[in-house]
């Protein structure tokens, strides 16, 4: 599966790269990317919970790649924010709403490799 996000625009089709967070380019901040889950046509992150520890993640950002690999795929409550913040380490976090129940969230982060 591919979704693009366009750095000049940094939204496209319902997936949000948060403004307040990090950006791949910036060594040592958390890239955080946002996606409906459920029924709507615009559900993109429906199967995130299906990645696993050390499946790899692939972005292009400013014609620049990069690799990121799984390391946590986790349930928090709708108002745990910290997975929000830069941690110094270049990450990217994906998130979603769980299906079935809006005060969870499904949480996927990511190491970069490369």
């Amino acid at each position: 599966m591919e979704y693009k996000i366009s750095s000049k625009d940094d939204k496209i089709r319902e997936i949000v790269m948060f403004e307040e967070c990090g950006r791949p380019d910036v060594i040592g901040s958390n890239t955080v990317i946002g996606a409906h889950s459920g029924s709507a046509n615009y559900a993109y992150f429906n199967d995130i919970h299906l990645l696993d520890i050390t499946d790899q993640i692939e972005i292009t950002y400013n014609e620049e790649k990069y690799i990121y690999e799984v390391s946590e795929v986790i349930e928090v409550d709708d108002n745990k924010v910290d997975i929000l913040e830069n941690t110094g380490n270049s990450i990217l976090t994906l998130l979603t709403c769980k299906i079935g129940d809006n005060t969870k969230r499904i949480v996927v982060i990511s190491n970069l490799i490369s």
